[in-house]
């Protein structure tokens, strides 16, 4: 009995601490092909284009859609300014903290603009609580600016999830939006709340 316990509590410890419940344990997908191969082609891109870029997307599917639906509007928008978009579908905080852990895609890079717009896979899919994911964007935040001292945050509220008012995650979104508005100082970071 005494050796169960053991093994289910360093199982559960294993859990917290390797980042299966810890929303700002930084994780990677590559074990998904296209996530390694968007992955690779993003840091093919940089490696081609770093001293151009000015504009560094970071998020999940609402931001790395720009690329497949949105299109059409993101060539327009995007057309005068450089841009990589290191969003992908699925992603959660964790993922976008990895991200930013991978000084390859980070050296030298002088984007005057980042654009943050994550969270919502942490409740969604992770089932995370609320203060958890609101702590993991403030990290995410932390860790661009580190990586970006010069360029200014876009920090997005995370967006509405559910079919309508009555979703049990809209307390959730609503209490990690009250926590992230706190990071805006509107000299280095900006909040926008469209929801």
């Amino acid at each position: 009995m005494k050796k169960l316990f053991l093994g289910v509590l360093v199982s559960v410890c294993s859990l917290v601490v390797w980042g299966e419940t810890v929303s700002s344990t930084p994780a990677d997908r590559l074990s998904e092909n296209w996530w390694k191969i968007r992955y690779e082609s993003k840091a093919q891109q940089l490696d081609a284009e770093r001293s151009k870029i000015q504009v560094v997307l970071l998020g999940d599917s609402i931001t790395h859609g720009w690329e497949t639906a949105g299109k059409t509007v993101y060539a327009d928008l995007f057309a005068d300014y450089p841009v990589v978009n290191l969003a992908f579908s699925g992603d959660h905080t964790g993922h976008t903290l990895w991200i930013l852990e991978q000084d390859a895609l980070w050296k030298d890079l002088n984007a005057k603009l980042a654009v943050i717009m994550i969270g919502t896979n942490n409740i969604g899919w992770k089932k995370q609580p609320a203060n958890e994911t609101a702590e993991a964007i403030k990290l995410v935040v932390s860790r661009t600016k580190e990586r970006l001292p010069e360029a200014k945050i876009l920090l997005y509220a995370v967006f509405p999830r559910g079919a309508d008012a009555k979703s049990p995650y809209r307390p959730m979104i609503d209490e990690i939006n009250q926590e992230i508005i706190k990071l805006a100082d509107n000299e280095t970071v900006f909040f926008v709340n469209i929801n």
